[in-house]
């Protein structure tokens, strides 16, 4: 069917009148060469789709450029601080701060997003995420290492590192070689917390036989 669709347009005269009106000189994709996590991310506003049951119209579609990670959220309407809401209290909680947002929804829109987010809501179900993003990035006594060390294999950014960066190695790792080394990394630092967590146990039990 779908050869035939091909073969239709190609003999139809109006679809071939319409395809020289169509100008090609599109700019070249640029190529962004990333090597972290979060080094960045790119930021898109989906709809209007047909208003659903819980009232959302929109979709906000965040992916991070280096993983191919994509999250996906429901939006009432696409208002910027609707939007700036819904990736700190979903995305940036969760993952930590991006080093640099790309969108293609406008100037206007893009300021607008990032002068929500450095706002001050004076609000305190605002900050619930925010704290425990904080939570997730402290190392825990029990097991040498934080949340995010052990549940994502990495540190996420905090927002003093958009000030102050950390050094980074300048080399860009091939995909399959960053995969790799983070698996034997990973092997590492859980052989490492179990152990931690055993040790603490152990000194848990000493001290309530010694009270």
């Amino acid at each position: 069917m779908r050869e035939d669709i091909k073969q239709h347009i190609r003999q139809c005269p109006s679809c071939c009148k319409l395809r020289k009106t169509i100008n090609n000189n599109h700019a070249a994709l640029q190529n962004y060469h990333v090597g972290y996590p979060m080094d960045r991310v790119a930021l898109d506003v989906m709809g209007p789709f047909p208003k659903s049951k819980n009232g959302n119209r929109f979709i906000l579609v965040i992916g991070d450029h280096f993983t191919r990670w994509m999250e996906a959220y429901p939006l009432p309407n696409q208002y910027s601080h609707i939007v700036a809401e819904k990736l700190v209290n979903e995305f940036v909680s969760r993952f930590g701060i991006p080093l640099e947002i790309h969108t293609d929804q406008g100037t206007n829109f893009q300021s607008n997003l990032f002068q929500e987010l450095y706002e001050n809501k004076r609000k305190w179900d605002f900050y619930i995420p925010i704290l425990m993003s904080a939570y997730r990035s402290t190392v825990h006594p029990s097991t040498g290492f934080s949340p995010n060390k052990l549940m994502l294999g990495r540190e996420v950014n905090l927002p003093h590192e958009l000030l102050y960066p950390l050094p980074r190695h300048n080399a860009q790792k091939p995909v399959n070689e960053y995969v790799d080394d983070l698996r034997v990394h990973m092997e590492d630092i859980y052989h490492v917390a179990r152990e931690n967590l055993k040790q603490s146990g152990k000194s848990k039990n000493e001290t309530m036989i010694r009270e």
